[in-house]
């Protein structure tokens, strides 16, 4: 009966450490939650709004301040809260140096 254990001794210690190697490779570090950001390239988003005609609007106010920018669809995303948006969300994006211009003209607009 010893004699059996012994021999199967190396097979044994050869499967716990494939266990723990695909553990460590494959992710055995608990559930990993991302939020997915849709990639807009270059430009950076400044503001989600719920329509076209609101983010049109907002673009062109942007445009009497010298800022360049653009509107696309905000795709699926989640809000800071984890919130789906809504169909039909647009955001207004801008070039990286002009962010911080564009958020503040964006905060300071009349409602």
């Amino acid at each position: 009966m010893g004699t059996d254990f012994l021999a199967a001794l190396p097979l044994l210690v050869a499967v716990v450490a494939l266990v723990l190697l695909c553990r460590w490779v494959f992710g055995g570090r608990g559930v990993r939650t991302r939020i997915a950001r849709p990639d807009y390239g270059l430009l950076s988003p400044v503001v989600r709004v719920g329509t076209v005609q609101e983010a049109e609007a907002i673009r062109a106010e942007l445009a009497e301040h010298g800022v360049r920018g653009t509107v696309a669809p905000a795709g699926k995303g989640f809000d800071p809260q984890g919130v789906p948006w809504p169909p039909g969300s647009q955001v207004i994006l801008v070039f990286p140096s002009d962010v911080e211009r564009a958020t503040d003209l964006v905060a300071h607009r009349p409602a």
